[in-house]
């Protein structure tokens, strides 16, 4: 990571641990890993998931249901087991991860200088109030303030994925971002 390189940053619907930790890599967790990647690579579950995964991936983000229609082949690019491994290696990651940017933040701080917006997605259900997830997001953003110029904007009617649901939205966010 070169944070001095950074013209701006966006933060898009973040999910860092409040204080750096996560969850310790331990040498049983890795054997853990190991085990589901040998088993999810066995020929039932590669069977399994080529007739599930493209379905479980469409639901589990609607805006994917849109792409899926849209794009021809992107079902049966989902169908495969390297698509499964992927999505299970970045979530073993995490933990990695929120330790990493715990130790670049207290290293490199953020400049005040840096333009930051901080997005947060209240949730596909249209809600009168922000949801925990997003008052926890905007209370991140109000810390990351001290060190940065932090711009805020909170999404109704978007899920996690934010930039398959509402992708006009979030380019205008940025566009705006870059002409402070």
């Amino acid at each position: 990571m070169a944070p001095e390189r950074a013209a701006a940053l966006v933060l898009l619907d973040g999910s860092l641990a409040e204080d750096g930790s996560a969850e310790p890599e331990t040498p049983r967790s890795g054997r853990r890993a190991r085990l589901l990647v040998a088993a999810l690579r066995s020929r039932p579950a590669v069977a399994a998931w080529r007739v599930c995964g493209p379905t479980i991936l469409t639901l589990t983000v609607p805006a994917r249901r849109s792409l899926a229609r849209s794009v021809p082949g992107l079902r049966d690019e989902m169908a495969s087991i390297s698509v499964l491994e992927t999505c299970l290696h970045e979530l073993s990651a995490y933990s990695s991860c929120v330790r990493q940017l715990h130790a670049l933040r207290t290293t490199s701080p953020l400049t005040p200088q840096l333009p930051t917006l901080v997005v947060a997605a209240n949730g596909r259900l249209q809600r009168r109030t922000p949801t925990r997830w997003v008052r926890a997001v905007l209370r991140q953003a109000r810390e990351i303030a001290a060190d940065a110029d932090v711009r805020k904007a909170v999404l109704e009617r978007s899920g996690h994925f934010v930039m398959l649901d509402r992708p006009q939205r979030m380019a205008d966010l940025i566009l705006t971002l870059g002409s402070r």
